[in-house]
């Protein structure tokens, strides 16, 4: 799986995953319920090896979450309580899991440290959202559009002026989402990487199996 998938799961998790706020104007915290995403970016355009289209599956309270895109080999899984993400290599019948980096979660969730202004609403996917600017420093920042169930419907977000990255949903479902939607399945073999290796740094045919798995 590669690291820029994971990188573009960042702006639509912007609004997704707050941390307690100060006194101020602000979304809301984390999607109450339930709710399946797709999107729809243009990162292609900047990046090819980047999907231009992924489905995001959230938990109620915003701390597990599921990303896969069409074309790639697999699909991430993240923790946030449990502090780890799992790569899971669907044609391989594997996954591995790495530690949920602290820093680099840092950059992906607003917290209180972090400047909100409110910009007006709009309509995306069908729903009403509520469009903030979002401030993290002079060089990081962007925009969101959140609904007041705290799903992010429209999304971005630059970095050092940069050219920004932009997501929209398309389509937005609240059916329950089982446990199982966040768990790499029960037959899949864990691949324990040497360390400092990341799924996206192994060679073609590095971790496969030696025997089909049961």
């Amino acid at each position: 799986m590669k690291a820029s998938t994971a990188r573009l799961a960042a702006v639509v998790l912007v609004g997704t995953s707050l941390q307690a706020a100060a006194a101020q104007d602000h979304p809301p915290f984390e999607p109450t319920r339930d709710v399946t995403v797709d999107y729809v970016t243009d990162a292609r355009s900047r990046a090819p090896n980047m999907p231009n289209t992924m489905r995001i599956y959230l938990a109620a309270g915003g701390k597990r979450m599921r990303m896969e895109a069409p074309g790639m080999p697999g699909y991430m899984l993240m923790d946030r309580a449990a502090s780890r993400v799992v790569m899971v290599m669907a044609e391989q019948r594997m996954y591995t899991e790495i530690p949920l980096d602290p820093s680099r979660t840092a950059m992906l969730t607003l917290n209180d440290k972090m400047a909100f202004t409110r910009k007006g609403t709009d309509t995306v996917a069908g729903l009403r959202c509520t469009v903030w600017e979002v401030r993290k420093d002079a060089a990081h920042g962007g925009t969101a559009c959140i609904a007041d169930d705290g799903v992010v419907l429209r999304g971005e977000s630059s970095e050092g002026g940069g050219a920004p990255t932009h997501v929209t949903a398309t389509a937005v479902s609240y059916a329950t989402l089982p446990d199982s939607v966040f768990q790499p399945p029960a037959d899949f073999r864990k691949l324990e990487l040497p360390a400092g290796m990341t799924p996206g740094m192994m060679p073609p045919g590095v971790g496969r199996p030696a025997v089909p798995a049961r």
